[in-house]
């Protein structure tokens, strides 16, 4: 059976089986127009539109036999009445509205959209079956749509964003400049490391051992009244202390000595010159 719609004129080829007896609603998958379509055998614009003969109710044979019964007038056939339209429910007619206006953007986006790098085919203008099968199809699924998002179909669905296309028109410098003017992460060499961490690591002992050396001497007869065992090295080692301060104050009181005579015959060498 074939459907033509009477907003566009788009022709539909579907099977009989699709459109009932008592018909049904369409939408032209084309314009998004709506309209009650009967079957092809009681549709006479259909009929007419197509070029094809509508059958007519044939007459009653006349019957000039004598003694028969005086021909009865047959009253006109009334014209069979078009089953009444069925109102749309306003979710499906806004639904099926809205589907239609995205089909109109994507249609005027295509222009603006497409290049010749993506190998898209060059949108036709008549709609194929599938989208006629499609379109039958709406108001009977109609719950599962209001449900789910409509699944996308099309090709209008297999462009880019625009973003993505802006990307790929912007010009190959400007990745690079970005990467020039973003300052270099500056890492060191692993041999810097080893030598940083080995100094942190050197210190840190270093320093931990004079705390525990100058904490032991600090608390000597403490500990040595806590730890009657540990008394001798405790002693000996704060008289080692001792010790090593006197010989540091030696060396100290020395060294001072004998920069302050260094001091003296160079001021006194100066005042003899002038």
């Amino acid at each position: 059976m074939r459907i033509i719609c009477p907003n566009c004129g788009a022709q539909y080829e579907v099977d009989d089986a699709v459109i009932p007896e008592s018909g049904r609603d369409v939408q032209c998958s084309n314009c998004g127009h709506t309209w009650f379509q009967r079957p092809a055998h009681l549709d006479r614009e259909l009929a007419e539109e197509l070029g094809e003969a509508f059958p007519e109710e044939e007459a009653a044979p006349e019957n000039h036999a004598s003694g028969a019964e005086p021909p009865q007038t047959r009253r006109p056939v009334a014209e069979e009445k078009p089953a009444p339209r069925r109102r749309l429910d306003p979710a499906v007619a806004e639904l099926l509205r809205e589907e239609a206006e995205r089909e109109a953007r994507a249609r005027r986006g295509e222009a603006v959209e497409s290049q010749p790098e993506l190998g898209l085919e060059t949108p036709s203008r008549r709609p194929s079956a599938a989208d006629a099968h499609d379109a039958l199809d709406a108001p009977e699924e109609v719950e599962s749509e209001a449900e789910a998002p409509p699944a996308p179909q099309g090709r209008r669905h297999a462009l880019p964003e625009v973003e993505e296309i802006s990307s790929t028109l912007r010009p190959a410098a400007a990745p690079e400049r970005a990467e020039e003017e973003a300052p270099a992460a500056t890492t060191p060499a692993p041999a810097s490391l080893r030598r940083r961490r080995g100094f942190r690591m050197g210190f840190s002992l270093a320093v931990l051992t004079v705390s525990l050396g100058a904490i032991v001497y600090l608390l000597a007869p403490e500990i040595g009244r806590s730890l009657p065992a540990a008394k001798p090295w405790v002693e000996n080692y704060a008289a080692w202390v001792e010790a090593l301060r006197a010989k540091s104050n030696a060396l100290i009181s020395d060294g001072a000595e004998r920069l302050q005579s260094l001091i003296e015959r160079l001021t006194s060498g100066g005042a003899e010159a002038s």
